[in-house]
């Protein structure tokens, strides 16, 4: 995930970005998490915009490993999922050959 600040001179938006592969292979980025207006933030930070920037990406650091946890547990959840059909599948083939 990255950073990115949009919008007009005076009325910037700080964002967190996830980039991700689309179905056809091609590059794509989505927002992902809206940190704040930047004037609003940058006060927050006395106006130093080094430590703006530095608390945005350690926030979309923060953001990218909760991702990534995640993805390990729909992945762990899909590998239980096979394993249980599969041995369902089993268990009815086995029941199956036994009426026969």
């Amino acid at each position: 995930m990255y950073i990115a600040i949009t919008g007009s001179k005076n009325n910037k938006d700080v964002y967190i970005y996830r980039s991700f592969r689309k179905e056809n292979g091609k590059a794509s980025s989505c927002i992902y998490k809206k940190l704040g207006k930047y004037n609003a933030l940058l006060e927050q930070f006395d106006g130093n915009e080094d430590k703006l920037m530095m608390w945005a990406k350690e926030q979309a650091a923060k953001e990218t490993e909760l991702a990534d946890k995640q993805v390990q547990i729909d992945q762990t959840q899909e590998e239980y999922n096979i394993a249980k059909a599969r041995e369902e599948k089993q268990h009815d083939d086995m029941v199956t050959r036994m009426r026969m």
